[in-house]
């Protein structure tokens, strides 16, 4: 039996579904005997090479004429060689009835398996046919097939299924007692008689009705003829469009011809097959039937290009000539089959559209074997399911003018969102675009998609076809309704066909796929509708913004050079007087340039009650060396509250004026006034007067309206920076009675910002005119900007030259444009060039390019001034910022700094709080610690004053308490504790130090080293580690704890060592507590101290007890003396007090 996947081989002619010389002797003039004709006989041969055995086999099935349900019966089966013609008498081969025994039903299933039968597929259908009729699952195959046989005596749906069972399976004939199996020689001719036997006898000499005879050559078969050529019948709907049904699947049928039908009792149903295309053709297969032998052949070697499409034998229950089977007109609907490549199975995969295939089909005998195959038919796979109908469709007023009429025209647009496609479908390849007069007469041409517009008529069909890439359409083609202008700015009465104004059209947008099958068309989208209008709205206004503010002016006002007398030659000597008109001016500034000298600089001063102020700086000549030009110039500005400042007053002055030999040297002196400018254009609107609270009331900005013909109403816009345009007022007006309208804005923005005003008017029906833009004007905030919070200054980096340090700090955002940054040193300010994140604070006007113009007074220091970007824009969002200070700052040297918040206008906010940092190298803590390479880093500091000491306080204890510096201090048995100088700085209690102690440190140590500094301490339960950093060392008499501090030393002369160079030298880190962590001991809490900066020395009164030693880290020279210092720090690391202590000498 040949099974799709199987290899033929040479033996294809035999192992090919045959049919034997199976017509009945009658029908070949050589009947020995009367036929009754009450059977229909079937004789299949099986060829040796497929047969078990050595020998062919041949295979006997019959039916009872016109039965259609199975019914019990025997039947005898008589043989003999030759024809029936030829001489010789029939013998008995075998006496044929249903089995009922599950032993003779496994003999049975034997047989058949030697016909090819497939045990596991007959179980299956078995359990399939009959799990509601007999309860046969759990059973064996044998014991199944006897159990049904057995109840289909008696039950007529058991009968009816078995029946059908007998035509499919060769075991269930054989059980079924309507087939019969055994050898025959190759090439023997025999033939073979079924006779009839009457009810209950089992005799075979009473079985005298011949009701069928064959003549059967041994090993001889034939093909079963092939079917017609598959015909594909798609799925319709009523009007004869295909539809979704037929969505990614094929149906087919094909007809029966006349020579298949004559054999139809050796058929079982039939084979559908699947061929590549190119396969196919390359085959020739296009044009002709295949080869039986070389399809099959290729099946087996190439699966993945043949495919049979069905599992099961396919039964058809309507039967069409090969001529009936094309005509879809007589009938559309009927299909035997349809391919969808099993999509909806666990694992199936759709067709993709525009898949092409050949589908060829081949009749089964009763052995499960096809047949000649059919001529093949190419099928295209398409996808059937319309795209989504378009969504989001709005109709708009566009205008075209057109130039060389000078003609503006009102047409529709068209906007809609893009269509989705389907799951597994292709993309959209074009939308079609109608035009309605109504929604009626949408609906009613919802099923004619491609009608155009019926002739003469400006509505009703589609109206265009547009690309997938396309999601608008100006209907402005063919005809259309429009309405035109005679000027492009709208401003005269509509002209042309002005007939269709106020109507109102209704269209939709169809989407069309790209299907391999001509394309599937959407619904319609929702309607969307527009309407022609007269829509001139009246000309542009106009209008003006005006806003109040103060701005500070300075300027010069004359100059003198007097002789002096008592000046010291090589400097310069200048008097300075300034008097203010205006008594809101605060403060003035002088700079002097150039220079590149911080002392350029000359400092802000506050106006005294008089208004006039007068300073007499005196300037060496060094400070100008190196220029090229014999002048310097005096910088002067002026300022109000909240930061504003004038622009800069110059004034030269001369450099390095010969001194007059009687007075010695000359006076240069200017005079400058100060006051504001009321006639000055107010680019940033103030509303609030500088130095008043925010509290207080509030300037408003003054606008002119200035309306045009035809007005009717006004709005009033506003836009605050990037934000949205919000209408702030509105108002009725008519133009003829009052063409300008005056009005104020009082509700500024609370934290300022650029405002823009737009004005926009509209006539009696309500057509807009063009949106104006009045003006702009930069408002400062209404309320104080925040004070920032600064933060520890962090120190990044190793060295130096590739360090940095993390300038942090937190403030609210809002109303903060930027923030400026105040840095200076002990030494001086820093560079001009520090980092990415900030930039020198040098005004626009003025000597842009000198350093020293940044330079400002914060209290009584000069600090040098920074910007950072635009809050948001290029500078964090907030409310935390951070800025790295990356390049152009000294290790050792103390830095201090201050933020404060800029706000629209060049607002100023408060100053922030003061920091200070001295750069040290980063510590990475995420490293394990290792208490063998134990370094604590510490800022590097300068050299502290001595000015104080440290009264300790002094409890009644029975041994000494206090701070003592020592050179070897000595345990009390008279050994050293400890070889070099240590500072005793406090006193613990252990409890027991004979056992050993693990704590949780990575490297926990063996046991106590109280020279290590390895050893327990009592902990309460709830204690902090805060709690150990000074319950153990001395106090103060007032209670005040000693760390943090540090130890330092220098040395004194004595006889040893007379001259000794005074240096006083860092000794220890800084102390901030024990090195420690929490843990247990004797199943008590305990700090586990493992700190190599300190050790213990036994107190012989105290049990347990142990004075704290803090070690000299340097060592010492023998018969040096020193003087030990102990520096005490604040909490934010500033010196504190410096501690004495008393002279030692290494002996």
């Amino acid at each position: 039996m040949v099974r799709a996947g199987q290899s033929l081989g040479k033996a294809f002619l035999v192992l090919t579904f045959f049919a034997a010389t199976l017509a009945p002797a009658w029908q070949q003039g050589a009947c020995a005997q009367t036929v009754d004709e009450s059977v229909v006989t079937a004789a299949l041969g099986v060829p040796a090479e497929e047969a078990a055995g050595s020998d062919p086999l041949v295979y006997l099935t019959w039916w009872p004429t016109g039965d259609a349900i199975w019914e019990p019966a025997t039947y005898a089966v008589y043989s003999k060689s030759g024809e029936p013609s030829d001489p010789g008498g029939f013998s008995l081969d075998a006496l044929v009835r249903p089995q009922t025994s599950a032993l003779a039903v496994g003999q049975s299933i034997n047989q058949a398996v030697q016909l090819g039968e497939d045990p596991l597929e007959l179980s299956s259908n078995i359990d399939g046919l009959y799990d509601n009729i007999v309860p046969v699952a759990g059973l064996e195959l044998n014991q199944k097939l006897a159990a049904i046989v057995d109840v289909s005596r008696v039950d007529n749906k058991s009968a009816e299924t078995l029946s059908l069972l007998t035509r499919r399976h060769p075991a269930a004939a054989l059980a079924a007692g309507v087939a019969f199996v055994e050898p025959i020689g190759e090439g023997e001719v025999r033939t073979y008689e079924i006779r009839s036997c009457p009810d209950g006898s089992s005799d075979p000499a009473e079985c005298t009705v011949v009701s069928g005879r064959v003549v059967v050559t041994g090993g001889e078969v034939k093909l079963l003829p092939a079917p017609g050529q598959p015909v594909e019948v798609p799925f319709v709907d009523n009007s004869g469009k295909e539809d979704p049904r037929g969505n990614l699947n094929v149906p087919l049928r094909w007809g029966t011809p006349g020579d298949l039908r004559e054999r139809s009792f050796f058929q079982f149903g039939y084979n559908v097959y699947r061929v590549d295309p190119e396969f196919a053709e390359d085959a020739g297969w296009d044009a002709a039937e295949p080869d039986p032998e070389k399809f099959f052949g290729l099946m087996s070697e190439r699966p993945g290009s043949i495919i049979r499409v069905n599992e099961r034998p396919i039964l058809t229950d309507k039967i069409f000539s090969p001529t009936e089977a094309p005509d879809l007109n007589a009938d559309s609907e009927t299909y035997f089959v349809i391919d969808d490549n099993d999509r909806y199975r666990n694992g199936g995969t759709p067709f993709s559209d525009g898949d092409r295939f050949y589908y060829f089909v081949a009749g089964r005998d009763l052995l499960g074997r096809p047949g000649a195959v059919s001529q093949g038919t190419p099928v295209t796979i398409c996808f059937r399911i319309p795209p989504q109908a378009p969504k989001g469709l709005e109709v708009s007023n566009h205008f075209i003018y057109d130039e060389s009429t000078e003609t503006q025209t009102q047409v529709l647009k068209l906007d809609w969102e893009p269509a989705q496609t389907r799951e597994h479908g292709p993309d959209i390849s074009e939308y079609w675009i109608y035009r309605w007069a109504s929604i009626e007469q949408m609906h009613n041409n919802q099923g004619l998609p491609e009608q155009g517009l019926p002739s003469g008529e400006i509505t009703g069909g589609r109206i265009a076809t547009v690309g997938s890439d396309i999601t608008e359409y100006i209907d402005d083609s063919g005809v259309h309704p429009f309405i035109t202008y005679q000027n492009r700015d709208l401003t005269t009465p509509a002209t042309g066909d002005s007939a269709e104004a106020n109507k109102t059209y209704w269209y939709t947008v169809r989407a069309v796929d790209a299907s391999a099958c001509g394309g599937n068309v959407s619904g319609n989208s929702g309607p969307g509708y527009g309407v022609l209008r007269d829509r001139v709205g009246p000309q542009a206004p106009d209008g003006s913004v005006t806003g109040s503010c103060l701005l500070p002016i300075v300027s010069k006002n004359g100059s003198t050079v007097e002789a002096g007398s008592g000046f010291e030659a090589g400097y310069i000597y200048l008097d300075l007087f300034i008097e203010r008109i205006d008594p809101r001016i605060e403060w003035v500034e002088f700079y002097v340039v150039p220079t590149d000298d911080e002392r350029g600089y000359l400092g802000r001063f506050d106006f005294p009650e008089t208004g006039t102020l007068q300073i007499q700086p005196v300037l060496p000549n060094s400070l100008f060396q190196g220029q090229e030009a014999n002048t310097g110039t005096i910088l002067v500005r002026v300022g109000i509250a909240g930061g504003k400042r004038s622009s800069f007053a110059e004034q030269t002055f001369s450099v390095g004026l010969n001194p007059d030999k009687q007075s010695g040297n000359y006076v240069q002196a200017f005079d400058f006034l100060a006051a504001t400018d009321p006639e000055a254009p107010c680019t940033t609107h103030e509303p609030r007067q500088p130095g008043t609270p925010a509290t207080g009331t509030i300037d408003p900005v003054d606008l002119d309206l200035f309306l045009t013909p035809d007005t009717r109403e006004w709005k009033l816009y506003r836009r605050v920076d990037d934000g949205p345009l919000t209408m702030i007022e509105q108002g009725i007006a008519n133009y003829n009675e009052t063409p300008n309208v005056q009005t104020q804005d009082r509700d500024l923005p609370l934290n300022g910002g650029r405002v823009c005003y737009f004005l926009q008017v509209y006539d009696l029906q309500g057509n807009p005119s063009v949106l104006s833009r009045l003006d702009c004007i930069t408002v400062e905030p209404r309320t104080d900007l925040p004070k920032p919070m600064l933060s520890p200054v962090e120190p990044v980096g190793e060295t130096p030259d590739n360090g940095a340090a993390r300038i942090k700090w937190f403030a609210p955002p809002a109303g903060v444009e930027r923030f400026e940054l105040a840095i200076r040193s002990v030494d001086g300010v820093p560079r001009a060039d520090l980092s990415d994140d900030f930039r020198l604070n040098v005004p626009a006007s003025g000597p842009a390019g000198n350093p020293f113009v940044s330079l400002i007074q914060v209290g009584d220091k000069v600090f040098r001034s920074y910007l950072t970007g635009r809050v948001g824009a290029n500078f964090d969002v907030g409310p935390s910022y951070q800025a790295l200070w990356s390049r152009n700052f000294a290790s050792g040297t103390e830095y201090a700094f201050r933020v404060r918040a800029i706000g629209a206008g060049g607002a100023e906010g408060p100053w922030s709080n003061e920091v200070f940092f001295i750069w040290s190298s980063e510590v990475d803590f995420s490293q394990p610690f290792d208490p063998s390479d134990c370094v604590v880093p510490w800022p590097v500091r300068g050299t502290p004053d001595i000015d104080g000491t440290f009264p300790v306080e002094a409890p009644d204890r029975p041994y000494p308490v206090g701070l003592k510096a020592a050179i070897d201090p000595m345990n009390p048995d008279g050994s050293t504790a400890y070889h070099g100088g240590a500072v005793r700085v406090g006193f613990v209690e252990l409890g027991q130090l004979d056992i050993n102690f693990s704590s949780n440190w990575d490297q926990p140590p063996k046991g106590y080293d109280t020279a290590a500094g390895i050893f327990p301490l009592p902990r309460s339960p709830k204690a902090e580690k805060s709690d150990l950093e000074t319950a153990f060392y001395v106090r103060a008499s007032n209670g005040e704890p000693l760390p943090d501090f540090m130890l330092y030393r220098y040395q004194e002369p004595n006889a040893t060592w007379a001259n000794v160079s005074g240096d006083v030298y860092q000794v220890s880190p800084l102390i901030e507590g024990l090195a420690s962590a929490p843990s247990t001991f004797q199943e008590q809490p305990v700090w586990a101290v493992h700190d190599p900066y300190v050790f213990l020395i036994p107190e012989p009164t105290v049990n347990n007890g142990y004075h704290l030693w803090v070690k000299d880290t340097q060592p010492v020279i023998q018969g040096a003396s020193y003087r030990y210092l102990l520096v005490r720090f604040t909490e934010r690391g500033e010196i504190a007090r410096v501690i004495p202590l008393d002279s030692v000498t290494a002996n």
